[in-house]
C-alpha cells in the first residue's frame, strides 16, 4: 500500500474555539465529534498540509495509515494507543479549525487547482487529537460533493476505516525515508 503525495495546503493560523462551534454550517454533522473530543479546540501557527491519496480499490484503515505516514510498515503491529501518540508527537494531527481552514481554501482557490488528478466528489480525512490518552486520535471525515452545481459537505467521525477515492490531510510531514 503506498500513499502519495497529491498535493500541498498552507493552513492560515487558527484561533481557539469551542468543538461544538466546529462545523456547525455543514449539510450534516456527526454528533460523535462533541463526545469524542475536547471542548476547546485549541489555536494553532501557520502549517503547511500535505494531502496524501491512494488508488481506487485501494483500502485503507486508520492504522495502516498511519504506519504507513510513520515509515513503519503495517499498522497491526502497533497499539492504538502508540500510533496515535506518535502522530501527535510529530504533530500530524488537524485541529477542527484547521480542517475549516482546508476548506476555506478549497473554496477560494478551487479543489483541482491544488489537489492534482483531483475531479467530482471526494472525502478529506485527518487524525484529530481526542484528548484521550488511551485513544490518543480519532479519523474524522468531510466528505466533499457537488449537487447540481451546489457544494455541499458532510462531516463525520468515523472509528478506523477509510473508504476508496478518498484523501488523507497531514500537517508537518518530512518523508523519512
Amino acid at each position: 500500500m503506498d500513499l502519495r503525495i497529491a498535493g500541498h495546503i498552507p493552513v492560515s493560523p487558527t484561533a481557539e474555539k469551542t468543538t461544538l462551534t466546529c462545523f456547525d454550517q455543514v449539510a450534516s454533522r456527526d454528533a460523535d465529534i462533541d463526545r469524542w473530543l475536547p471542548i476547546m479546540q485549541p489555536a494553532t501557527p501557520l502549517t503547511l498540509v500535505t494531502v496524501f491519496a491512494w488508488d481506487d480499490g485501494e483500502k485503507w484503515n486508520d492504522r495502516n495509515a498511519a504506519a504507513a505516514l510513520l515509515g513503519l510498515g503495517r499498522g497491526d503491529r502497533l497499539t492504538e494507543r502508540a500510533l496515535g501518540t506518535l502522530l501527535i508527537a510529530l504533530g500530524h494531527t488537524l485541529t477542527l479549525s484547521q480542517v475549516e481552514a482546508v476548506l476555506a481554501h478549497l473554496e477560494e482557490t478551487g479543489p483541482a487547482q491544488v489537489i492534482r488528478d483531483l475531479s467530482g466528489s471526494f472525502s478529506l480525512h485527518c487524525f484529530t487529537p481526542t484528548g484521550d490518552p488511551k485513544r490518543p486520535v480519532a479519523l474524522f471525515c468531510v466528505q466533499y460533493w457537488w449537487d447540481d452545481g451546489v457544494r455541499t459537505h458532510v462531516f463525520h467521525a468515523f472509528e478506523n476505516e477509510f473508504g476508496t477515492a478518498n484523501l488523507l490531510l497531514v500537517p508537518n510531514f518530512v518523508r523519512r525515508h
